[in-house]
């Protein structure tokens, strides 16, 4: 419509112009009036060629597809307060996605058997420059939260900034894996030959613990081996302890803490290739903090964990303990001591007769693996089977097999022999796999 009415005056002028100059054209010169028509003409094809313009343009807006502004065009008016919008990347491509996922069936003499997508972990890492990258988890267990059935969680396991300063010292902020143990920074489905993790895993520090705060880690070579630190700064434990469930209950919330106290994490490894053994190592790690609401009562604790591995034959072991100060306001029966611990041998074999069965269920990596468990629990040092779990004893052998290190089939069967009551008897199959 625009272009019509643009038109219109445009021949409205032209008509105008041409009657005023046939008036004219009486008193000029023949010389004059061909110079005036000339500059009359190019005026003219000069607005044709811009009115053709806008014509033009505005067909090919008609037939392009709409599209939203990009935020790199977004301009902040010279009088906001706020700054412009800082893209650091424009593309997903930046980011490297993975993750596992676990099938459970499990049955016991206590409990009828069922099936259960127990994980499904996206993982997520990126860098953000030469030496400062992110990485994090997110965790859907037993199939999330919503109805039908469907009665989990969905959380964020871990997310972590973190600065490469040196090879000697980084910085990370966010909510890291609290560095307690071995287990817990090294503690996906895939690697792991059991189905069930072991308890210091699940009542000492439930897996994957990852908590709120700041933290500084780092290593240097000592010998024909590495000696590494990871240190943290997080909230603290609640007193929530009990001879059940050990710790799980007192993990701080992600938004409040309980007293005005934190709680320190540190572990200090050594870490060898070669020599005696193929792959050594061995690790202590120690936590302090003060977890009452009054912020008087002091809780410490001290682990220390060893990884052998020679040939096909690989060791692994973990031991941890807390001390809980108590006071004349606690109950009697509240856990003043907890300790757990295990030890678990694993061979690695490959039965001659199926190197030539190459395929999709055979690959150059594909191995069996062999594995036996011991592990004892005792959450209330102060009662003797104070509950199930308390003064427990569990002796487990497991059968698995890998497509490749990131895929693997196990069956495992475990002995459970409380301090109380009659024993109890656990088998599982398992599918782990990552992607």
């Amino acid at each position: 419509m625009k272009h019509r009415i643009r038109a219109l005056a445009l021949a409205g002028a032209l008509i105008a112009a041409a009657s005023g100059a046939t008036t004219a054209m009486a008193e000029e010169l023949p010389e004059d009036r061909i110079q005036r028509l000339e500059r009359l003409l190019d005026e003219q094809a000069r607005q044709v060629d811009e009115v053709r313009r806008e014509l033009n343009a505005t067909r090919e807006a008609a037939a392009a597809p709409a599209a939203l502004p990009s935020p790199a065009t977004i301009e902040v008016p010279a009088t906001s307060t706020a700054a412009p919008p800082r893209l650091a990347r424009t593309s997903l491509a930046a980011l490297r996605w993975g993750g596992y996922a676990t099938l459970e069936y499990r049955g016991s003499t206590r409990k009828n058997s069922f099936f259960d997508l127990h994980r499904l972990v996206l993982s997520v890492d990126g860098e953000v420059t030469d030496c400062v990258d992110v990485s994090g988890e997110f965790e859907f267990e037993h199939g999330g939260i919503g109805g039908g059935g469907v009665d989990g969680e969905i959380k964020v396991e871990h997310f972590t900034v973190t600065w490469h300063v040196s090879e000697t010292f980084g910085l990370k902020i966010g909510a890291p894996l609290v560095p307690f143990g071995r287990y817990n920074l090294v503690h996906d489905d895939p690697v792991n030959d059991f189905t069930l993790r072991p308890w210091v895993a699940r009542y000492m520090v439930p897996t994957g613990f990852g908590q709120p705060g700041v933290g500084v880690f780092g290593s240097c070579p000592v010998g024909c081996g590495v000696i590494s630190y990871d240190v943290l700064l997080t909230n603290g434990f609640d007193d929530g302890f009990t001879n059940s469930s050990g710790v799980r209950g007192s993990r701080a919330s992600w938004r409040h803490d309980n007293n005005e106290s934190k709680q320190l994490w540190g572990r200090v490894a050594y870490a060898q290739s070669g020599g005696l053994f193929d792959y050594l190592e061995a690790g202590v790690s120690g936590t302090w903090a003060r977890y009452d609401d009054a912020d008087d009562n002091d809780l410490f604790g001290f682990a220390a964990d060893l990884l052998l591995r020679k040939g096909p034959l690989e060791l692994q072991s973990e031991y941890y303990v807390y001390d809980i100060e108590r006071d004349a306001l606690d109950p009697a029966t509240a856990p003043r001591g907890m300790s757990a611990w295990y030890v678990q041998l694993a061979y690695h074999f490959f039965p001659t007769a199926l190197c030539a069965c190459k395929g999709c269920l055979v690959q150059d990596t594909s191995h069996f693996t062999l594995a036996l468990r011991y592990q004892s629990m005792d959450l209330d040092d102060r009662i003797d089977g104070a509950s199930f779990n308390d003064d427990l004893e569990g002796f487990g052998v497991a059968l698995n097999y890998r497509l490749n290190e990131g895929t693997v089939v196990r069956v495992d069967h475990q002995w459970l022999e409380p301090e109380n009551g009659s024993g109890e008897r656990e088998w599982s199959f398992s599918f782990s796999t990552d992607f």
